[in-house]
């Protein structure tokens, strides 16, 4: 992971304070996850996996350069209008105002798996994922990227922590971390479409939060539907703001 000596990270996190993702831009500046792109005294650029923080004076050099290096549908978070409408408004990109809520663990601090594991124990195995769990994993088409917030896999397996439920051979839902900060350890939920509405996406969560909760690390998550929001609360969280982000992409069409 780079390293930032600490007066250039003082100046990040400054340009980013008024950003509300605090949890990632943290993880990227003082843990080494994702990169900074760009950074003077008056401009910041962050990204960890798909999602981009700029905050700062608008700088068209550095905007066209952003916009060259995105690939896939990605979301950016700014403060600055001037850097907001850069995106919504240009010719190369679908781009839609999205809003998202970050909610904090307000449960209890000896919460149990057990009382929230409301499947088919015969036929579901929740299993912590290991080094064949993530080959398996990679080569599958519906959780495509879901490592992307570390340097490599290597690395999510030394640093990071995550659970899977298996039907069978297959896997079919994902708990994972997505980064740790300062403010604790973001999660990460995916889920085979044909398996949804099962109660398993919050069985393989409840077993994560039990086991972060053992670490002593705050359970943390970003939701970006009813749907999620929905599971969030189900298992101890509390809203603590929404924000918006642009979504954007260079397909013809943006999904549903």
């Amino acid at each position: 992971m780079q390293e930032t000596d600490k007066k250039r990270k003082l100046n990040i996190l400054s340009l980013m304070k008024a950003n509300p993702q605090l949890w990632s831009i943290n993880a990227i500046v003082n843990h080494g996850y994702g990169e900074i792109l760009f950074d003077n005294k008056d401009l910041a650029v962050l990204r960890i996996s798909n999602f981009y923080f700029i905050e700062g004076i608008f700088d068209e050099k550095i905007a066209v350069r952003i916009l060259e290096e995105i690939s896939e549908d990605s979301y950016i978070s700014t403060t600055s209008l001037q850097w907001k409408n850069y995106f919504s408004f240009c010719e190369k990109l679908n781009a839609v105002v999205m809003e998202r809520v970050l909610y904090k663990w307000s449960g209890e601090a000896d919460f149990k798996a057990a009382d929230h594991l409301n499947i088919n124990k015969d036929r579901y195995l929740i299993k912590e994922i290991e080094h064949n769990e993530v080959l398996q994993i990679e080569g599958m088409e519906w959780s495509n990227g879901v490592f992307n917030s570390y340097p490599d896999i290597e690395n999510y397996l030394q640093n990071g922590m995550g659970f899977c439920v298996k039907d069978g051979d297959c896997i079919v839902v994902l708990c994972t971390s997505f980064a740790l900060s300062d403010y604790g350890i973001e999660i990460e939920v995916d889920t085979n479409p044909e398996y949804q509405r099962q109660g398993l996406a919050k069985a393989a969560c409840a077993v994560f939060i039990e086991r972060a909760l053992q670490k002593k690390l705050i359970p943390l998550w970003d939701s970006s539907n009813e749907a999620s929001s929905k599971l969030a609360k189900s298992l101890g969280f509390e809203c603590d703001k929404s924000y918006t982000a642009l979504y954007v992409s260079k397909a013809e069409v943006l999904p549903e």
